[in-house]
């Protein structure tokens, strides 16, 4: 399992509107699973350089799930993460070892951009807006 954090422009929806546009965003990445981040606006492409200063991308095995490995990622562990990219989202899915720091980082980094951040690993699926 992952703990997933996504990144939109804050103007793209809001919260009423958030499922139905989000479920367009996964149609999206079904159609296209090898997109990059050169499909996303700039504020989005700046987003993401920023973020893989820190986070190395890793890749998802060809079966769908994450590996062992990766699901075993701690705190200390330097910050991996596997990226869908959507023209209008980033979205990353860290190992719940690392959530915390993730979580830190995406909200610092979306902020610093004026981003929306979309924490879809908690229950009540908290969106911060900045």
């Amino acid at each position: 399992m992952t703990y997933d954090i996504a990144v939109f422009e804050p103007a793209d929806t809001d919260d009423d509107g958030w499922e139905a546009w989000y479920a367009d965003q996964h149609d999206y990445f079904d159609a296209n699973p090898d997109a990059d981040a050169s499909v996303t606006s700039p504020r989005l492409q700046a987003f993401y350089r920023d973020l893989a200063r820190t986070v190395t991308p890793a890749a998802r095995p060809e079966e769908g799930d994450t590996d062992e490995e990766f699901d075993e990622l701690v705190d200390t562990d330097p910050l991996r993460a596997i990226f869908t990219f959507s023209p209008r989202i980033v979205y990353g899915e860290h190992s719940h070892g690392q959530e915390s720091r993730a979580i830190d980082l995406w909200l610092a980094l979306g902020e610093q951009h004026g981003l929306a951040v979309a924490l879809l690993g908690e229950c009540d699926l908290p969106i911060h807006r900045f």
